[in-house]
């Protein structure tokens, strides 16, 4: 199958990557399970679970508002969702069962296995849509939009660009930042929550958003309120 674009990161890199993601997940959850960065199994949108709904987490109603007005702006085809580090992958079952065929969603993911035996643990189903961790980072991906909405909720985000200060990671979150930007349809956006955006260097972050901006042709706006981080595709050329 022929590849539009350039790959984010070859597979020698993709590899070392994911397996230091499964090292950090393994210590953080095995040491605490209830650290706060711990991705519970059954988090969704609009209904009080461990850990947080969904929409309060991103402040962001993506079923109630943001999807709608997608494909009411898109009668023509299907929204294109990627949920980045979706876990058990119960949040883009949501998604699907609500829209049907009018989206199309796909998350990423590092082992199945795993999702499966937690999904097991809850009484889900251990059946996994086709479209479930059908990669393992957004880095996976190669550089063109293809994307309307991107959802990252403390998935790739925290565990791919690593747990240090601003100086030691501000390479993986570049690169991760973007990875996401590039992949977004014009008129999209993507919702990051948990970035590891240290209070320490402020300006230092907004000095690597505004780079990303000039770059890929987004706007970068940090909310305040949910702390979740919003990446803006115009339209229009910007």
């Amino acid at each position: 199958m022929k590849i539009n674009g350039e790959r984010f990161l070859n597979d020698e890199a993709l590899e070392k990557m994911s397996g230091q993601w499964k090292k950090d997940a393994d210590k953080y959850e095995k040491r605490t399970p209830d650290f706060p960065y711990y991705y519970p199994v059954n988090r969704i949108e609009g209904k009080k679970r461990d850990g947080g709904q969904i929409d309060l987490l991103h402040n962001e109603r993506f079923i109630e508002e943001t999807i709608p007005v997608l494909i009411k702006n898109n009668p023509e085809r299907k929204i294109k969702i990627l949920d980045v580090g979706g876990g058990t992958g119960l949040f883009a079952k949501q998604i699907r069962e609500i829209f049907g065929s009018k989206v199309e969603v796909l998350t990423t993911g590092l082992v199945k296995q795993s999702a499966r035996v937690e999904r097991a643990s809850i009484g889900e189903s251990t059946k996994l849509h086709q479209n479930d961790l059908k990669w393992r980072s957004v880095l996976e991906l190669s550089d063109f939009p293809e994307f309307d909405l991107i959802i990252d909720t403390m998935g790739e985000g925290l565990w791919g660009v690593g747990l240090e200060e601003f100086e030691e990671s501000k390479g993986k979150i570049e690169n991760y930042l973007n990875a996401v930007a590039k992949k977004l349809l014009p008129g999209g956006h993507a919702s990051i929550t948990q970035l590891h955006v240290d209070e320490t260097s402020p300006d230092e972050f907004r000095k690597l958003f505004d780079h990303i901006e000039q770059a890929c042709g987004v706007k970068i706006d940090r909310n305040e309120k949910g702390g979740s981080i919003k990446i803006y595709k115009s339209d229009k050329k910007i």
